[in-house]
C-alpha cells in the first residue's frame, strides 16, 4: 500500500521528497516488539521480523527522490544532521527545523509509563538489547550485514564474510528471546481456548520467522 500511494504522491507533486529514519538494528528489534506486543499478540515476533526485513527499503520508484537519516543522528548531531538533510532535499536550512513541532506546535512524545518529553534526547542514541538475546543479535548481524556496515552501526568484522553469515542464519532455528516472552505471556493468558489459540500462532509465527530470514539472508548474501 505504501508504494502505491507513493506513486500517487509522485504523480500529484513530482517535486515530492521521501526522508526515512534508519535506528541500529539491535535496538530497532527490542523497541518494535514492545509496539507490536500490544497489536499482534502471539504474532508479534513475526511482525517484527517481517517489518525489519520487507521495509528495508526505499518505496519502489521513489528511489531518487528518497533521503535517510540516522535516528541516533538526529538525538546527538541535530544540527548537523539537519544541516546535510535541508541541503539533500533543495531546501533552505532554519534554525526551526531544529525544534520538534507539529503544525506548528510542540510536538510532546508521552510514554506508556506517564513520562513525557520533545525534542532531542541523547540517551535514546545508546543501543539496547531489550528482548534481544546474544543467539538473537548473531541472527541480525548476519542477516542485516550492510546495514550494520552503511550505517557506522558497531559490528562485528566476521559478519562480513558469507559463510560466517551464512552459519549464523541457521541460529534462527532457535526461538527467539521475543517468542520466550511471548509463550510467558500466552501461559498466564488463562483459558484452554487462549493457550490453544496463543500456541497456534506461535507455531505459526515460528515458521513465518525462519522463512523470513533465511530467505533475505540468502537474497541479501547472493546480492551483495
Amino acid at each position: 500500500a505504501n508504494d502505491v500511494m507513493a506513486q500517487y504522491l509522485v504523480e500529484d507533486f513530482a517535486q515530492a521528497r521521501f526522508i526515512h529514519t534508519v535506528r541500529d538494528p539491535i535496538t530497532n528489534v527490542g523497541r518494535l516488539f514492545e509496539h507490536d506486543i500490544r497489536y499482534h499478540g502471539a504474532l508479534a515476533p513475526a511482525y517484527v521480523l517481517a517489518r525489519l526485513t520487507f521495509g528495508d527499503r526505499a518505496q519502489r520508484g521513489t528511489e531518487s527522490a528518497s533521503r535517510a537519516i540516522r535516528f541516533e543522528d538526529l538525538h546527538l548531531h541535530l544540527e548537523e544532521t539537519m544541516q546535510a538533510l535541508a541541503a539533500g532535499i533543495g531546501i533552505a536550512y532554519r534554525p526551526v527545523l531544529l525544534e520538534s513541532t507539529v503544525n506548528g506546535h510542540p510536538y510532546i512524545w508521552r510514554a506508556t509509563s506517564g513520562a513525557s518529553w520533545t525534542g532531542k534526547r541523547p540517551e535514546k542514541a545508546q543501543r539496547t538489547s531489550q528482548n534481544v538475546s546474544s543467539i538473537d543479535r548473531c541472527v541480525l548481524f548476519a542477516l542485516f550485514n550492510e546495514d550494520f556496515v552503511t550505517w557506522h552501526y558497531p559490528c562485528p568484522k566476521m559478519f562480513a564474510y558469507a559463510p560466517v553469515r551464512l552459519l549464523a542464519g541457521v541460529l534462527v532455528l532457535i526461538p527467539t528471546k521475543m517468542e520466550a516472552a511471548v509463550v510467558a505471556r500466552v501461559l498466564k493468558s488463562g483459558g484452554a481456548g487462549s493457550l490453544l489459540s496463543g500456541l497456534a500462532r506461535l507455531c505459526v509465527g515460528r515458521v513465518a520467522i525462519v522463512v523470513l530470514v533465511l530467505r533475505d539472508l540468502v537474497r541479501r548474501v547472493i546480492a551483495g
